[in-house]
């Protein structure tokens, strides 16, 4: 996603190899000048997640949120940017089943969060 000139990568790491529980990194991409060839990657911060499986992206009045869909974790952990700080901050833990999968939406004017659960 874009917000205030940089682009942002975020990403859901599932699986280490031996733990669900890994950091997923969130990435902030900008050129630094109009003949750069290449823009600088700068890592903004690491999410705690359990298990994420997807993770997606969405504005609210202007504001960038992220959320991650904890398999494992048992939740979908929205966070939304500080200005101040330049970092994200969590605004919501919603409990849930076996989280796979995100989409952020928009209609008439309301942004949803579509979450895609598994089990019982």
């Amino acid at each position: 996603w874009e917000h205030d000139g940089a682009h942002y990568l975020a990403i859901a790491n599932y699986f280490n190899g031996s733990d669900f529980s890994v950091s997923s990194p969130i990435y902030r991409l900008q050129r630094t000048g109009p003949d750069a060839p290449v823009p600088r990657i700068e890592h903004v911060q690491s999410i705690n997640t359990n298990g994420a499986r997807d993770v997606t992206s969405f504005s609210m009045a202007g504001t960038p949120h992220v959320a991650y869909a904890n398999r494992w974790g048992g939740n979908v952990e929205v966070l939304r940017w500080n200005a101040t700080l330049d970092l994200f901050e969590r605004a919501q833990l919603m409990p849930s089943l076996g989280v796979t999968g995100l989409e952020a939406f928009e209609a008439g004017g309301v942004q949803y969060l579509a979450v895609v659960n598994v089990g019982p």
